[in-house]
């Protein structure tokens, strides 16, 4: 499996990173459901990612915490982002509740925190990896690595395109 590292010194870089990663993940859902896993400690930038992601999508209402929802939808013209926030869920048929299991449709994209309940039954399109930069509080690094519930030509177009990202 391919990774990919970034490095970015401020917020404003990773919510420029997200704009971009928008870009791809539209793109890719258009044939089928798009999850992106989100890893990281407290406070490594999930969120802020999250956040700036559904900005780039065009959603301009507010965008809160999934936290204590667990789940909050956004759509956005042709497109439907689910964020949810896997933490307190201890049974992945907590799930079916709040409809993971059908709303896997094209021109959908999950961004999923905590996704360690699901990661072994239901693989990524992309695992992100957060982390915190002891040098300097401002700075994340981010590992990205490709899933397995892509094709290996849709793995070779997203490999090429991250691959661009990383360049910049």
């Amino acid at each position: 499996m391919q990774d990919f590292k970034f490095f970015f010194r401020s917020q404003e870089e990773s919510e420029k990173f997200a704009q971009e990663l928008w870009q791809l993940a539209s793109k890719f859902s258009q044939k089928k459901c798009f999850l992106i896993y989100l890893l990281g400690n407290l406070g490594a930038g999930k969120s802020t990612f999250s956040r700036a992601f559904i900005r780039a999508a065009g959603y301009q209402g507010n965008i809160p915490s999934p936290t204590y929802s667990i789940q909050e939808d956004y759509a956005v013209a042709d497109y439907t982002i689910y964020h949810l926030d896997l933490y307190r869920l201890s049974d992945i048929y907590e799930l079916d509740v709040l409809g993971f299991f059908d709303n896997q449709k094209a021109n959908t994209v999950y961004l999923i925190e905590w996704p360690q309940l699901i990661m072994e039954d239901y693989p990524a399109s992309l695992i992100l990896n957060w982390q915190h930069v002891a040098e300097d509080a401002n700075c994340r690094a981010l590992e990205i690595k490709l899933g397995s519930n892509l094709s290996a030509s849709e793995r070779d177009a997203l490999a090429l395109d991250l691959a661009k990202l990383a360049e910049k």
